[in-house]
């Protein structure tokens, strides 16, 4: 059996466009029995997979809440949480800043409830066996970005297999996880008649759907999406403006340039000499 709490906020990150997990927490016998109510800022996503008994109850800002396992609950920042039973169980939880609430909330990945039992299946299955992976080389370089990623896939396929939600995933769902995708590989060359086919939809389909839920076309997304990502490696990082510009995959250094000050109102120097270290 195995429990532990892994402070990973000061692992070097290379993806900036998720919000990085702080800490990770797993355990295969913890008693999670707190009748005192608690209240931290942080946001938290906590897994309870398996217990001795067959409901989980919790107190959340004075209100009873009762789900059977598996189960997941979303702890927002400045909540009371108190947890009632005395039973063992196997328990992930991820928690982050307190401004990530704000991503999660905005890409449709926490539920109305804030929380929900839902059904085990391979998809979960699979990704809870590569936590278990990921942490055991959690400082490897290029681990911390996985379980950033990772967390999001679980907490979205948590939400599609929860008895809360529909059975059918909705088109908009079905857009805002292409869009997730899609800033998660933002750097790379996109194929977006591929991505169409790997969700299911036909090119004509995709782009049509697409311009119902965002304002920006998918090419104009991605290029966004590199800018965000060229912004933070010149907060976060030494490396040069033209190895950052080959890094996110833009298309030259003068239309980076370009492209930057529209966004942002100056130019990628400035921009570092303004930001860096914050």
């Amino acid at each position: 059996m195995r429990s532990f709490f892994i402070d990973i906020s000061g692992v070097e990150r290379k993806n900036r466009n998720f919000p990085p997990v702080s800490k990770i927490f797993c355990s295969q016998e913890y008693v999670a029995h707190r009748v005192t109510p608690v209240k931290k800022n942080f946001f938290e996503i906590c897994l309870r997979l398996e217990s001795e008994s067959p409901v989980c109850h919790d107190i959340v800002n004075n209100e009873k809440i009762s789900a059977a396992y598996p189960n997941c609950v979303w702890k927002k920042p400045m909540q009371t949480f108190a947890i009632c039973d005395k039973s063992s169980r196997e328990s992930i939880a991820f928690l982050w800043a307190p401004e990530a609430e704000t991503f999660f909330s905005s890409n449709g990945l926490i539920p109305e409830k804030g929380f929900c039992h839902f059904a085990m299946n391979n998809d979960i299955q699979f990704l809870v066996r590569k936590f278990y992976r990921l942490v055991n080389n959690i400082y490897l370089p290029g681990v911390a970005d996985q379980v950033d990623w990772l967390a999001l896939c679980i907490c979205r396929e948590i939400i599609f297999a929860s008895s809360n939600c529909k059975s059918e995933i909705s088109m908009q769902q079905k857009m805002q996880n292409i869009s997730l995708a899609l800033k998660m590989k933002c750097c790379d060359e996109i194929d977006f008649a591929a991505v169409a086919r790997q969700y299911g939809l036909s090119v004509s389909t995709f782009y049509h759907q697409w311009r119902k839920c965002f304002q920006l076309t998918p090419l104009q997304f991605i290029m966004k999406c590199r800018l965000e990502a060229g912004a933070e490696l010149l907060t976060h990082t030494g490396l040069s403006i033209q190895r950052i510009v080959e890094t996110v995959n833009f298309s030259g250094t003068y239309a980076f340039h370009c492209k930057f000050i529209e966004k942002y109102g100056e130019t990628p120097g400035e921009y570092r000499k303004k930001h860096s270290g914050k």
